[in-house]
């Protein structure tokens, strides 16, 4: 299996267009020829942790800071998501903010 597909096997299957056709470069869910080959040479060197990260910082700017649906789509659990988080803050890097609720923003 592609590592594309692998990395984002947890698409939901509910929605029109998947996240790993994004990932592989179908809009729309459109068949186009993969070369699963070169795409895979990008990964080479990176560790799984450098992966992970970048996977769970897309994903959770794909859903703008909202870390359910993030950790949804991820597959993991929404504290197992927060911890991550916590441990890439402590490190220095850029997390996204969590997105403010519909009942916070009427409140304001």
């Amino acid at each position: 299996m592609a590592l594309a597909s692998v990395a984002f096997s947890s698409a939901r299957s509910n929605n029109k267009v998947r996240s790993r056709d994004i990932a592989r470069g179908k809009p729309d869910g459109a068949a186009r020829p993969c070369d699963d080959r070169t795409r895979a040479q990008a990964f080479v060197g990176a560790t799984v942790a450098e992966m992970e990260r970048a996977l769970i910082l897309s994903t959770l700017d794909h859903c703008d800071g909202n870390r359910t649906s993030a950790a949804k789509i991820l597959g993991i659990s929404l504290r197992s998501l927060r911890n991550k988080l916590t441990s890439y803050s402590a490190a220095g890097v850029t997390v996204p903010a969590p997105q403010v609720s519909r009942q916070e923003r009427a409140s304001t």
